[in-house]
């Protein structure tokens, strides 16, 4: 008995005792955290490689002047937060006048910190993710990315 439907994206299977055909879905895993899976009836099964985060958008403070928020990046599954004073701009590479703020997975960070008096501060965040290398921190105005070794 054949149970082949001619479709790319089902699992077909045939019970020779009843003569049945089942076809599930097929989801196409191939197991791998670092690709993405899909099917396709023309094609079958595809795997794109994950890609390397872009930078963080939307990025804003809250009203408890504490919180600083911004938009996932596509890819992004961890973000890093660095803080620095404003007298050490432009960003990076880190040579101590920079903090990290640590990691999170979440799309906000909280700094309970204060500058000093007449001082300001900013904030970069980059995401990560386990399969390509970390995305950036963005750009400075003249257009050269923000590079600093803050955060691991």
């Amino acid at each position: 008995m054949n149970c082949d439907d001619g479709l790319l994206c089902t699992i077909d299977d045939c019970v020779p005792q009843t003569g049945e055909c089942t076809h599930a879905p097929d989801p196409c895993d191939d197991g791998d955290q670092c690709t993405h899976d899909s099917c396709s009836q023309q094609t079958g099964c595809a795997h794109a490689s994950v890609q390397q985060p872009g930078a963080i958008t939307g990025d804003l403070f809250g009203a408890d002047k504490a919180t600083y928020s911004w938009v996932a990046a596509a890819g992004a599954s961890v973000y890093d937060v660095v803080r620095g004073p404003l007298s050490a701009l432009p960003v990076g590479p880190g040579g101590g006048d920079e903090i990290c703020l640590g990691s999170t997975v979440t799309t906000s960070s909280m700094d309970e910190s204060n500058p000093d008096e007449g001082a300001g501060v900013f904030y970069v965040v980059r995401g990560r993710n386990a399969c390509t290398a970390p995305g950036t921190y963005g750009f400075g105005s003249g257009g050269t990315e923000r590079v600093t070794q803050t955060c691991p």
